[in-house]
């Protein structure tokens, strides 16, 4: 058994600025003469009233989970502090006399004494804390932490009557007055040392001595540390995103992607609805959270669950990139600039012949603010929008200084900029008002070709370059697809020709040199890994390919490392072994034994299990209903045939390590068209070299989204028809 520590010898005098802040006396307060005047008579005889002791024990209550404190732990200290009555009792006196201020000013200086106290104590719990190799990793007090019959057992545990003459009512309300008691949880991190009140959680909200410092927010990382502020009413999502710390949120925040997960090591997050429709009771017991819900009181340390993006796959193949040694001086250069929801490319081009000297692809972390341009207009238009603005421009330009530092390029060489990006990225990047871009009738605010200083752009003069930005045919169909079309030549074709961008807003667009018509239709994240319960970007670790064989699952991931998730080709590949092997029927349910839990794939390093769940088939039944009945649409439209086409380009990320085979199977793709495509990469950054490189390809952009005409998809009999027909996992079509 424990014994209690008995402290009695304290160094502390009364502070005249906080007593006279508990009595709302200031420097302009017209009876502060007065007050101060007899706060002096006071100052020295108040010590003759107060008798000091502190009382110290250490607990160890055990790991039967039982009681009321096993969520904070087993091993405790529990601290009894009291001045006694002495100062209580000439305070009344003061009173009774009709003395009111000396009543008031006794009593004040009193609880500065008292809080003091705990101060003159951290010695003392730190000596204690050394002894047995512990931290202290919280408070708790009544009744904010504790239930107030706690206030009894810590009496009874410290021996309070005995050694400090204290008594305790029914209620569990201490006598002398003037007296306080808590728990400080322990925790083996001997660093931490949280022992403090913490006026946050008090409830003594007109308290005059009430300080809220900032929260702090330890983030731990192969044992390197990164404390960042998190403010009032804001949660961990957003503090991280004003730290430049960026994780993904594909549902913009509102805790229901499941991608922005933490676990808690230190500190306290209370469990909400969300984490409970994300984690099991295990992983919530492990500390597992949602950093978009997780709103802390205290200080905490957290680990980030997110795979790392600085590893992202980026799709940057405007072309074969030169390694013949160093740069010309004098050379002319150029950059060309593809803004993708998902991610950003850069190509350092010569101008006079085309070599592309460096590239410089990475994720566009806006990604935290949603992953797709509908939570970015959201987000912008609740007044985030320069917070957008200044992500994308910060990922621009550190990409830009990259490329100039690799290749000990001169700034000046580099004369023009050629930006292609969709119409969401390049008004955020612009500051435009993006209030009609999400409503009906989705009015953009400027899709013409733009022409602009860098510096007016991008707010810096790292660059004396002239930045155009390629014209947009509508809010959904952007200036990306428009470099598309000029890549893949449809300016000069005389034959249909289909492109379609496979992406979270799947735009596709039908035609030749004269006409061309284009429509977008909301895939949504999957292909990108979103909205898939194992879901994940391409980093490393992602699963990238997947066989289903006799024996079990085979599969590869990106940078043949230790699985962490599912990618987009993954979640293709997993989709089309399950169907073919009878597992996912042609409705897209699962077999029984796979229903509840999903059908398992690895276990990731952690041992937690990589799963495809009916839920994620769900989400694959919508995008790809969604892009094949695009498609549909649009040759019926065109009124062309699937023999008709000459040639389907598959654009984007996605579409360049995509199996042409298993899309087929799972009717992603007509069969009739199989023998037609053509990987074609990131056309949008392959069209913005051509305009780089050649200016009048400009006028030929703009000639192309004259002779573009956009249908919408919303309230179209035909896109519905072919909608449902291509939720079934069945292969043909109806063209």
């Amino acid at each position: 058994m424990s014994t209690v520590r008995i402290i009695e010898e304290f160094n502390i005098r009364i502070r005249k600025d906080s007593v006279f802040k508990l009595i709302d006396c200031y420097s302009d307060s017209p009876s502060y003469d007065e007050v101060a005047a007899v706060f002096e008579q006071l100052a020295e005889s108040i010590y003759n009233y107060i008798e000091p002791k502190s009382l110290i024990k250490y607990v160890n209550i055990g790991e039967d989970g039982k009681n009321q404190l096993d969520r904070y732990g087993h091993e405790f200290f529990y601290v009894m502090n009291t001045i006694g009555k002495g100062s209580e009792l000439e305070s009344a006196k003061h009173f009774e006399k009709g003395e009111y201020l000396e009543g008031m000013l006794i009593d004040a200086m009193a609880d500065d004494y008292l809080f003091q106290m705990e101060a003159e104590l951290e010695d003392v719990l730190r000596e204690e804390c050394a002894k047995r190799g512990r931290g202290i990793k919280r408070r708790l007090e009544a009744p904010g932490d504790i239930p107030m019959e706690l206030q009894k057992i810590i009496y009874d545990e410290t021996d309070a009557e005995k050694n400090c003459g204290m008594k305790i009512s029914s209620g569990s309300m201490l006598d002398p007055v003037k007296s306080c008691c808590f728990i400080l949880a322990l925790t083996k991190n001997k660093d931490l040392f949280n022992n403090q009140h913490n006026c946050r959680k008090c409830k003594a909200v007109d308290c005059k001595l009430r300080h809220i410092p900032p929260i702090e927010i330890a983030i731990i990382e192969n044992n390197e540390k990164q404390t960042i502020i998190c403010k009032d009413n804001q949660n961990i999502l957003e503090a991280l995103k004003e730290n430049s710390i960026y994780v993904p949120a594909y549902c913009g925040g509102r805790g229901t992607c499941g991608k922005c997960g933490i676990v808690l090591l230190e500190g306290e997050l209370p469990i909400t609805k969300e984490d409970e429709q994300t984690f099991d009771s295990e992983q919530l017991n492990q500390g597992y959270r949602l950093s978009c819900r997780a709103y802390p009181q205290e200080d905490c340390s957290i680990r980030i669950l997110a795979g790392k993006e600085d590893d992202f796959e980026v799709l940057s193949d405007g072309g074969a990139v030169s390694n013949d040694g160093q740069i010309p001086k004098g050379e002319s250069l150029g950059l060309a600039i593809d803004i993708g929801t998902t991610t950003i490319a850069i190509d350092l081009v010569a101008l006079d012949t085309g070599v592309i000297y460096a590239g410089d692809s990475r994720i566009n972390k806006q990604r935290a603010y949603g992953a797709d341009v509908i939570s970015r207009i959201q987000a912008a238009n609740n007044g985030q929008g320069e917070a957008l603005r200044q992500t994308i421009v910060m990922d621009i330009v550190e990409g830009i200084k990259a490329i100039v530092t690799d290749k000990d390029v001169a700034a000046d060489m580099i004369k023009r900029v050629v930006i292609s990006a969709n119409t969401t990225m390049c008004h955020l990047l612009m500051g435009y008002n993006c209030g009609e871009l999400g409503v009906y009738p989705f009015n953009p605010y400027n899709i013409e070709t733009i022409k602009a200083s860098f510096g007016d752009i991008f707010l810096t003069d790292f660059l004396d370059a002239e930045v155009i930005i390629l014209p947009g045919i509508s809010t959904y169909v952007g200036g990306d697809i428009v470099s598309g079309l000029l890549a893949c030549g449809f300016f000069e074709t005389e034959e249909p020709t289909l492109l379609v961008d496979l992406g979270t807003n799947g735009e596709m667009a039908i035609g030749d040199k004269n006409h061309i018509i284009c429509t977008s239709t909301a895939a949504g994240p999957a292909f990108e890994g979103g909205n898939i319960s194992s879901g994940i970007g391409s980093v490393a670790g992602a699963i990238c390919a997947v066989r289903i064989e006799k024996d079990g699952v085979s599969f590869e991931t990106i940078g043949n490392q230790k699985p962490v998730g599912i990618c987009g080709t993954g979640v293709l590949d997993i989709t089309a072994e399950l169907i073919d092997k009878n597992i996912v029927d042609e409705t897209g349910l699962l077999e029984e034994a796979y229903f509840d839990k999903g059908y398992p794939i690895a276990k990731a390093e952690d041992g937690s299990d990589i799963v495809f769940t009916g839920k994620d088939i769900r989400e694959i039944q919508l995008a790809k209903a969604a892009i094949r009945a695009g498609i549909d649409v649009l040759l019926k439209r065109y009124k062309a045939t699937y023999d008709e086409i000459k040639t389907v380009f598959i654009a984007g990320g996605f579409g360049f390590h995509i199996d042409i085979e298993k899309a087929v199977n799972i009717g992603l793709i007509p069969e009739e068209l199989k023998a037609k495509v053509k990987i074609a990469g990131n056309t949008s950054l392959k069209g913005a070299i051509k305009c780089l490189r050649e200016p009048g390809k400009i006028e030929i952009a703009k000639s192309l989204v004259n002779k573009a005409e956009e249908i919408s998809l919303g309230n179209d009999a035909d896109f519905n028809e072919f909608y449902m027909e291509a939720m079934f996992f069945e292969k043909g079509g109806s063209i």
